[in-house]
This record gives structure tokens, sequence and C-alpha cells, in this order.
């Protein structure tokens, strides 16, 4: 009898084991992992929200820049690329704007935290320094985290 109950309970053990196991594996893939795209740079938008409206304050593409008539006077018409200095953010921040960058970018490679295939383009954030470092056309690499899923993490 005793030999019996001690069978069933280490039965017991191992399956909260188990359980338990599984559970660490699920919070780490979603929390820790990410995963290394290919893809092209299609075109890059610095995005502001103010009150209850979202505005596109510039976006740059192989054509050129499409400003806003608001933040014309921060930002050169015939430039190839956007580079957002610390000026430019706190001019911007000083009159209201709460920004945001995103990269459009098209997969080369598949992306499963995204779920896009070669040649589906997405709009994914960054931070400054990853949006000032992205040329338009240009071919990167690109991390995204199962945690973040519509953010760029890093870059190579």
């Amino acid at each position: 009898m005793v030999v019996k109950a001690l069978k069933e309970h280490s039965i017991s053990i191992v399956a909260i084991i188990i359980v338990l196991a599984l559970l660490f594996t699920s919070i780490y893939v979603l929390f820790f992992s990410s995963v290394w795209v290919e893809g092209t740079v299609d075109h890059k938008t610095l995005a502001g929200t103010k009150g209850d409206a979202t505005y596109t304050l510039v976006m740059v593409t192989p054509y050129g820049l499409d400003i806003e008539p608001s933040v014309s006077d921060l930002f050169n018409a015939s430039m190839t690329n956007l580079t957002i200095t610390p000026e430019i953010e706190q001019e911007l921040q000083s009159r209201g704007y709460q920004l945001y960058y995103v990269a459009n970018i098209r997969a080369r490679s598949h992306d499963p935290v995204n779920g896009l295939y070669p040649g589906q383009t997405e709009g994914l954030f960054t931070s400054k320094e990853i949006f000032n470092r992205l040329s338009i056309s240009e071919d990167i690499e690109y991390q995204v985290s199962y945690f973040h899923s519509n953010w760029v993490t890093g870059m190579r």
C-alpha cells in the first residue's frame, strides 16, 4: 500500500515538472526569443500624434520627401534621406507632437514573428537611432522579437 502511494506520488511530481518546463519554455519564447530577417527599406515615416490625431510629418520614399506643411520649416524637400537630430526632435515635441519612427520594410526572407513572406511589406516601429541608420532601398538584416512583434529591435 505504501509502495503504491509512493509510485502515484512520483508520477504526479513528474507531471508537474513537465508542465512547469513547458510553461517556462513558452514564457522564454514569448518574451526573450527573437529572429533576424533580411529585408529592403521601402520607405520610412516620421509620424506624430497631437491630441487624438496622428499625422505623417515626413515620409521618405525613393522619389523624395513628402513633408507635412505645418513642419516644412524644419525639413529640406531636396533631402535624399532623413536623419532626425536632437534639435528637430525637441522642436517637434515643443510643438506638441509625440513622435513615432516607422520603417516600411519589404521582406526578403520569412519573418515568422509578423507573418511576412518574401516580397511582402510591413510598417515596423523603430527607435530613433535605428531610423536614422536606415536608407531607402537599402538591404538590411533586422531583428524582431515575439514580445515586440511590430518593432525592429536590432539591425546589422
